[in-house]
């Protein structure tokens, strides 16, 4: 901080003209208690870090911190376009890692907020309807509900606990089923949406 800066800063003017000016081993003491001030005054400088967390830029994004969980951004768009929904409340750096690098922001995306190079936050992205990780709502996540359901999935032990399985919760009832693959089957035969703002009131056209 400025201040333990200021105090150092003052210490050690007094060491340099002390230390220039002292030349007798008698005068070793001197020395002595000089160097312990400026030891405690290098360990009092303390960085100058300021608080700050990711926060929500549009109405209806949910920054979840109890799941660890950021959703109500919109299916399909990129790590660029991120920006639009999340920022942070005073200053950091937001890193964007998709699942195995695709282009879109997918169930699974791994948002962190850096501070000075400090890992501040992170959070797990959520697109309701997405459940493998790509952005999209298609057969693929209408796929791994049917293996979670025939209990073939490879991680079906620990699925529940995953960004995932509450992706694929679309009537908020603690589970995913048959129930919730119609709603998906549904988005791809476009006869309804899923409005990732409000997940569980499903849009039937």
């Amino acid at each position: 901080t400025a201040d333990s800066v200021a105090i150092f800063e003052y210490v050690l003017a007094e060491a340099e003209e002390l230390y220039a000016t002292i030349l007798l081993l008698s005068e070793q003491d001197e020395v002595d208690q000089m160097t312990l001030r400026l030891t405690i005054a290098m360990s009092n400088l303390t960085p100058n870090v300021v608080d700050t967390e990711i926060v929500a830029n549009m109405d209806g994004v949910v920054i979840d911190r109890d799941r660890g969980y950021i959703y109500g951004l919109d299916a399909y768009i990129t790590a660029a376009d991120i920006q639009d929904y999340i920022g942070t409340s005073n200053g950091g750096e937001i890193t964007v890692t998709t699942v195995d690098g695709i282009d879109f922001v997918g169930t699974g995306t791994k948002v962190e907020l850096f501070n000075n190079g400090v890992l501040e936050e992170s959070f797990e992205v959520v697109i309701f309807g997405d459940l493998s990780g790509d952005g999209a709502i298609d057969e693929s996540d209408f796929i791994i509900i049917d293996l979670y359901n025939s209990w073939n999935l490879d991680n079906f032990d620990t699925f529940h606990e995953t960004a995932a399985f509450f992706a694929g919760d679309l009537n908020n009832d603690e589970c995913i089923d048959e129930s919730d693959m119609i709603f998906i089957d549904m988005v791809n035969a476009w006869n309804g949406e899923i409005d990732q703002r409000d997940p569980y009131n499903f849009i039937i056209y």
